[in-house]
């Protein structure tokens, strides 16, 4: 693995390279926080092998993002908490956990959708790791059909459901039609306080004078603050009140067993939806370092084992940055405050590189930007520097830089 020099700890290193600050950047591509954990956790890499594998993916992501638009991983989040409760057997996730799961399908399937478009020779590596998503179209359907997007249990989700509710709407239909008849009479007009229907304690019932309370037979529900206003449930209507909490038990039993054969369902493919986070999740990761390659123009490093490194109009992405979030745009030809890029070479005729000139005249720069790219390349990141720009795969990195100049 790439290592510290003596006595300077991991993350000293990654400070004095300002390695951190550059994941933090790359950390504002990432969707998700599957994505963002990733991107936390970037390391240098200490096999060859592992190190082109993924510069190769970054590689592919951009050339595709640049052909096809960006991977269609909007919405994608977080579901392994959900995942670990579903593995225990009788457990019930609530309608705005298969929201989650739902989201997670649906990402899925565009994402798989999107590289059927995509063709073997662009991107070879990235569409093998599209073609190991899972088809969880039958997912999206079992729950697009069964909750609403507000997290709603839909009326079609049984048969069972559709009767109770539609029992309910008759029988709020009947109650409101038995109060209207008792606001609208004019026997009883002295004692209406006010003529609507409303509800207390989870009981329809109307408004009276509290002078009034005798002249309507009934149940009274609730006071007004001041007293003067009775809630009346008419004895009419007692009966259908009575019988829509009946209803309204038996919607919450119904909706208890639909979201228990839900969760059985998603139970069932949880392996599934489990190998779909992490290749998204991954997917993420690739993509947030594929989006900052392309906003800094970077390109793909050659690494070699003979400790040559050749960088070609090589720019400190740090320093990059800072000038951007000062100017508040990208750069153009005419823009004065901009990176001057270098030039540096050493492993060919010579091992050894001393950098002299003048205080402010950019040593500290060239010698964080040397650290930095090469922390970048063995970490499987495109560099901020021309194609054909050479990095070595060192087994250690020393960097004993005294201020915090960049």
């Amino acid at each position: 693995m790439l290592m510290k020099g003596d006595g300077l700890r991991g993350m000293d290193l990654e400070r004095t390279l300002e390695f951190d600050k550059l994941k933090e950047i790359i950390l504002s591509y990432a969707l998700s926080d599957l994505g963002r954990v990733r991107v936390a956790e970037l390391r240098p890499l200490d096999k060859l092998e592992e190190i082109k594998e993924q510069l190769t993916l970054c590689a592919e992501a951009k050339r595709v993002i640049l052909a096809f638009g960006k991977l269609p991983l909007e919405g994608l989040s977080d579901v392994r908490p959900l995942l670990v409760r579903l593995r225990i057997s009788g457990s019930i996730l609530d309608p705005y956990d298969f929201l989650a799961l739902l989201n997670l399908a649906e990402v899925n399937e565009k994402v798989r959708r999107f590289f059927k478009e995509v063709k073997s020779e662009i991107a070879p590596h990235l569409k093998k790791m599209a073609s190991n998503l899972p088809n969880l179209s039958r997912i999206v359907h079992a729950i697009s059909s069964r909750i609403s997007p507000e997290g709603e249990i839909l009326e079609g989700a049984s048969p069972e459901l559709r009767r109770i509710r539609r029992n309910m709407s008759r029988a709020r239909d009947e109650l409101q039609r038995r109060l209207e008849v008792i606001l609208n009479s004019p026997h009883y007009q002295q004692a209406i306080q006010e003529r609507i229907v409303t509800i207390r304690n989870n009981r329809y019932v109307i408004p009276i004078k509290q002078e009034f309370k005798g002249v309507i037979q009934g149940v009274v529900q609730g006071v007004s603050s001041s007293g003067a206003t009775l809630f009346l449930e008419p004895i009419s209507v007692v009966d259908l009140n009575n019988a829509l909490h009946q209803l309204a038990a038996e919607e919450e039993r119904e909706i208890r067993r639909i979201l228990l054969e839900l969760s059985d369902e998603m139970r069932e493919v949880v392996e599934d939806l489990s190998a779909a986070v992490e290749i998204l999740g991954e997917m993420d990761f690739i993509n947030a370092k594929a989006l900052f390659s392309i906003d800094y123009d970077c390109h793909e490093p050659e690494i070699n084992t003979e400790g040559v490194v050749d960088l070609r109009r090589a720019r400190h992405p740090i320093l990059e940055h800072s000038i951007r979030s000062r100017s508040g745009s990208n750069f153009g030809p005419l823009t004065p405050d901009r990176v001057v890029p270098i030039d540096v070479h050493i492993g060919y005729e010579f091992t050894t590189l001393v950098i002299t000139g003048p205080n402010t005249g950019g040593k500290t720069v060239a010698l964080k930007t040397i650290g930095l790219l090469s922390l970048m390349a063995l970490s499987g990141l495109l560099i901020p520097a021309a194609e054909r720009s050479k990095v070595a795969l060192w087994s250690r990195i020393f960097a004993d830089i005294g201020d915090e100049q960049s």
